[in-house]
Formats: C-alpha cells, structure tokens, sequence
C-alpha cells in the first residue's frame, strides 16, 4: 500500500488499511500539515505500529532520539542514498512481516483450556 501522509484523499481510509497490511513507513519529519513526529505518535494511540523511517535534511539530535524512543526504525539524514533507503525498506518490512505472523498465530482451541 502507499499513501501520501497529509493527502487528504487518503488520510480517511489510510489508517484502516494500514492496520491489515504489511509493509513501513517513510517519512519527512517535516510534513505540510504536521510533523512526522507527531504523525507518528497519532498512529501509536491507535495501537498501529508498523515500522517507520524518518528521513529529514533539519533533523537535530532530540528529533531523532524522540523518534527512536517512541519505535522508528531508521533516521536517516538526507541526501538519503537510494540503496541505503532501500536496504532500511527491505529490513523494516522484514521486521513486519515477523510481528504480522506473530499476531496472526492462532492458538488451538484445545491448548487453551
């Protein structure tokens, strides 16, 4: 799935879709209507936790700290090399991948009684 954050068209439905799929997040910190930092937070309180990478040509050192305390994955300073945003891509999803199978793991009825 890709969506745009801060495209209005998808914003409604995004959430929604994000929650069943798997894949991450790229994002700017800078953001036409909000930070991705507090994108990010928005998307925690409503428990979807898909891995994120922050890409950002301002970042300081608080920035990026807030960023990884509250769960993303990479924070990387631009110019971003392509096989490096593609390796961080490959491994974020990776990492999805192995939450998604955790969370689909259906325990037998007989195991639970």
């Amino acid at each position: 799935m890709f969506c745009v954050v801060g495209d209005r068209r998808c914003r409604n439905s995004s959430i929604a879709r994000l929650r069943t799929s798997l894949g991450c997040l790229a994002l700017k910190v800078r953001l036409p209507e909000r930070s991705g930092l507090d994108f990010q937070e928005e998307l925690a309180k409503v428990d979807l936790r898909l891995p994120i990478i922050f890409i950002s040509g301002h970042a300081d050192v608080p920035m990026s700290v807030r960023a990884m305390k509250a769960g993303a994955v990479e924070f990387r300073i631009k110019p971003v090399r392509d096989r490096d945003l593609l390796d961080a891509i490959q491994q974020a999803i990776a990492e999805d991948r192995v939450r998604h199978d955790e969370r689909t793991v259906v325990t037998p009825p007989h195991l639970t009684q």
